[in-house]
């Protein structure tokens, strides 16, 4: 018997959807043994819950309202001298990834601009390097 091209694939894309969802079923049951349930129980879910509480909470009561006054009381300009500044204060550790990664290249273009920006930026608040082409990589 011979099958049309057409249905021949229709029915490997058929199989494969049917193998997939039965792997995916397969991993949404909790297990029955309750001495696998606490093998795979996370020990430390209620600590975790815990923190997170204590994370929303300190920033719903203060660094959401520092932000918003941050951003009220700083112009923009203001706000993209800090963020410059403290982008070149990455610099060095940028460096030393990328010597380490062997890409000497980025890592002569991260230390062109950290020296540039530091000494002639105002210790990166301008951005001296983005000037002269030598863009962050």
């Amino acid at each position: 018997m011979r099958i049309p091209a057409s249905l021949r694939g229709a029915g490997s894309c058929i199989a494969i959807v049917f193998l997939l969802a039965l792997t995916v079923a397969g991993c949404a049951s909790p297990p029955t043994d309750p001495a696998a349930f606490e093998q795979n129980n996370d020990p430390l879910e209620p600590l975790n819950r815990n923190i997170l509480d204590i994370n929303q909470f300190v920033d719903r009561i203060l660094i959401r309202p520092v932000a918003k006054v941050y951003v009220a009381l700083l112009p923009e300009d203001g706000r993209d001298a800090i963020r410059r500044l403290l982008d070149n204060m990455k610099e060095p550790s940028l460096f030393f990834n990328n010597v380490l990664q062997g890409e000497f290249e980025r890592a002569g273009i991260t230390l062109g601009r950290f020296t540039a920006n530091t000494s002639l930026g105002l210790v990166g608040i301008f951005d001296v390097a983005a000037m002269w082409g030598l863009r962050q990589g």
